[in-house]
This record gives C-alpha cells, sequence and structure tokens, in this order.
C-alpha cells in the first residue's frame, strides 16, 4: 500500500502512512526510524548551504507528525493515536472508533477501484452506510437518513418514487428530456431529511455523495441536489436541497474552501470521525461487524497500490 513515500508527498500521506505503520506495529513508531523509506534523489548532498538528505526527511516527517496531532484536536475523543515529539502511539484501549479509523484510512491508501471487495465486503458500500449514521449524528436526533435505493432493489425509477415518497414531494418520477442512459443512481449516495409531524414538505433535505480513494476532487461538482429533483421528478421540494460530500481522505486545510465551495458541507476522515455515533444501536454493530472482517482481509491482503475509487 505504501511502497515508499517520495520527498514531494504531501505531510497527510505521510501522517496516513506513520499512521498504518502504527497499527501494523499495534503500538508506537518513532518518525526518525522511517527516514530510509523517503526516497531522495541520487545527488541530495550534504555540502555547505544546502539541505542534506537526512534533513529534508525529519523536515518531511515532522510535518506529518504536526499533522497527526491537527487530526487529534479535530476528533480528540475518536481519534485511535497520540503523538509525541517525534512519534506516534496507538492508544492503549481498544475501541470500535479504532476500526473505523482503520477502515477509512485503508480505504483512502488502497486501490479501491480494484481492490474494494474484501472478506466478501464491498468497502464502497460499507463507506455509504457508514455516512448514513454520521449524517443522522450530525442533524440530530431528529434526522432520517439513508443510502439512496437501499429499501427498493428495482430500477431507478422506483428508486426515485420511493424518495419522493419518504420526503413527502407530490411529484413522480420524470426521465429526463431526449435521455437514453441507464441511469442507476443519479450520483447520488446519501439521503438525509427532518420531517414534521404534519408530513408537509417543507423541510431539509440533503443529498450527499460517498467517494474513497484520493482521486475525487474532479467529482465534487458531480451531484447537483437542485438538478437531481429537476430531471428525475415532476415535483421540486419547496425547500432547497443541501449538499454533502464525504470523503475517507484526511488532507487538513488544503484547499478547503474551494473544495466546499463546490462540494456543499464537505465531511473528510476527522469530521466523519468526530460524529460517529455515541450509542451502537443493532444495525451499527451489524456494520461494524463487516467493517471489522473488510479490515481483517484488507491488511492480509496487503500490497496493493494507491489509486483512484
Amino acid at each position: 500500500m505504501f511502497s515508499r513515500l517520495n520527498r514531494g508527498d504531501s505531510p497527510y500521506k505521510v501522517a496516513d502512512f506513520l499512521e498504518f505503520e502504527c497499527i501494523k506495529a499495534g503500538g508506537g513508531v518513532s518518525s526518525l526510524s522511517y527516514r530510509s523509506y523517503l526516497s531522495m534523489p541520487d545527488d541530495e548532498i550534504n555540502n555547505e548551504g544546502i539541505e542534506s538528505s537526512d534533513d529534508i526527511s525529519v523536515s518531511i516527517l515532522d510535518a506529518a507528525i504536526a499533522e497527526c496531532s491537527n487530526r487529534y484536536q479535530y476528533c480528540p475523543n475518536n481519534y485511535p493515536f497520540v503523538t509525541g515529539t517525534s512519534s506516534l502511539d496507538l492508544k492503549s484501549e481498544d475501541s470500535w472508533h479504532n476500526d473505523i479509523y482503520t477502515f477509512l484510512l485503508l480505504a483512502t491508501r488502497m486501490n479501491m477501484r480494484d481492490n474494494r471487495e474484501q472478506g466478501g465486503y464491498d468497502g464502497t458500500k460499507l463507506f455509504e452506510q457508514l455516512c448514513a449514521f454520521v449524517t443522522k449524528e450530525y442533524y440530530g436526533k431528529h434526522c432520517q437518513a439513508k443510502v439512496f435505493g437501499t429499501a427498493i432493489s428495482g430500477p431507478f425509477k422506483e428508486k426515485v418514487e420511493d424518495l419522493l415518497r419518504s420526503l413527502n414531494i407530490r411529484g413522480h418520477f420524470t426521465d429526463p428530456e431526449g435521455s437514453t442512459a441507464h441511469q442507476k443512481d443519479g450520483n447520488l449516495d446519501i439521503v438525509a431529511w427532518i420531517p414534521f409531524s404534519d408530513k408537509k414538505d417543507g423541510q431539509m433535505i440533503a443529498l450527499g455523495q460517498c467517494k474513497t480513494g484520493t482521486h475525487w476532487e474532479g467529482l465534487l461538482t458531480e451531484l447537483d441536489p437542485e438538478g437531481f429533483f429537476a430531471l428525475y421528478s415532476s415535483q421540486q421540494p419547496y425547500s432547497k436541497p443541501i449538499k454533502m460530500f464525504f470523503v475517507t481522505e484526511s488532507f487538513g486545510k488544503y484547499k478547503w474552501g474551494e473544495r466546499c465551495s463546490s462540494g456543499g458541507i464537505l465531511f473528510d476522515r476527522t469530521r466523519i470521525m468526530e460524529f460517529l455515533p455515541n450509542e451502537i444501536d443493532d444495525e451499527l454493530a451489524e456494520l461494524l461487524e463487516r467493517i471489522k472482517i473488510w479490515n481483517m482481509a484488507a491488511l492480509a491482503a496487503e500490497g496493493t497500490n494507491e489509486d483512484e475509487s
């Protein structure tokens, strides 16, 4: 999964590497012990006024440890590591949060296009289910959220009509004019809403998309919530729907503003960890068990390459 690190790698990728090594070791790791993993140019020499390869290695690894410290600050209760000056340690207590974090880390750095299936489960589907739980936690106890289409095994039309009924939208499915494409999900993964007891339209509605891997930035504008209803429903919601975008990656503040502008409310790895449910019900317990199985199979099959989902 991490064959070798390069001088130009971001601190976010190197931080992921250190976390992965920590998980494999089952305890703490020192950043200094991983300088040999950094691939440096052959002509990098230690002349006066020129940074040596060791200096550069330490600088990159220090930045990665700083990034791990930031991750701890963003979700202190659920981040499975503690950081030192130049070290990273796995928390001693065994928590289900560790399993979730390991899953998100693996789903970021594995080749999720070719290796999403592990232990009989599709990691991209598991991620969508996890995001539905996180969405409910984020919007509060009255929120309802689900993976789009999971209640209906039929064609896309029936999935849309089921969605419209759930949202109390008095419309029916429409095919876009001139469309010849066989639509699967309309780029929609997660649906959330907060209903009123009067069952009227005019409520909070949020539509979301979920992406594993690291090559998701070009997909931020793929889902248009208003456009989805304009294309596939004869009736628009009375209230403008909210857009959400979920990723397994953690990338600090890098391009945060423009990514949110394009993707809506953006949930990266640390935001997902922050809003994990406080209590485990039967449905979440089943998902956690599937995630554990997926993790074990993925770790056993270590050696896959980073690629797009």
